[in-house]
């Protein structure tokens, strides 16, 4: 199993290579305990770059997977179906989830590196179905997969946005 490596154990590439054992330790948002008490053991592959990596590494779906649940609950509505354009929120409109079903109308507006101009001039109305903590928040809004590609390139990672409600 395979992970991307931050900032902080990558090292200029030395961490390629590296083995490590990762466990599930806790939830990063206040929906259901996600940990199966299972650990795993990856091989970092790639570079995660600080400005879209929120974390020491960033793992594969499968090793993920091997860890934690990947249908944990969102905070608004557990497991029910949202669709895919949907947001995480951060505390700045989280409103003690007041956030919850809030629609808001999202535009990249730049970037927040060094790289190439990431957006496409796009927009995309998202609806908030999940809380984003500071520990892993370091935005306004975390936007789904398909959100993010709908304003912006995916390799960006992280990207300066507007946004408003609808």
């Amino acid at each position: 199993m395979v992970a991307s490596a931050s900032d902080e154990i990558w090292s200029n590439g030395s961490a390629c290579g590296r083995r490590y054992r990762v466990t599930c330790i806790g939830a990063t948002n206040d929906g259901a305990y996600p940990c199966n008490g299972n650990s795993v053991e990856v091989t970092i592959v790639d570079y995660c770059p600080s400005t879209s990596c929120p974390a020491t590494m960033e793992l594969s779906r499968e090793a993920f997977g091997a860890i934690a649940d990947l249908d944990a609950a969102s905070s608004c509505y557990g497991n029910a179906n949202k669709g895919t354009m949907i947001a995480a929120a951060s505390n700045a409109i989280w409103d003690n989830r007041g956030a919850c079903g809030r629609k808001y109308k999202v535009r990249c507006i730049g970037a927040t590196n060094q790289g190439g101009y990431p957006c496409n001039g796009n927009s995309v109305v998202v609806t908030v179905v999940d809380y984003c903590p500071p520990s892993g928040c370091h935005a306004t809004m975390d936007l789904s997969r398909e959100a993010f590609r709908a304003i912006a390139k995916l390799d960006a990672g992280k990207i300066k946005i507007s946004y408003t409600p609808v």
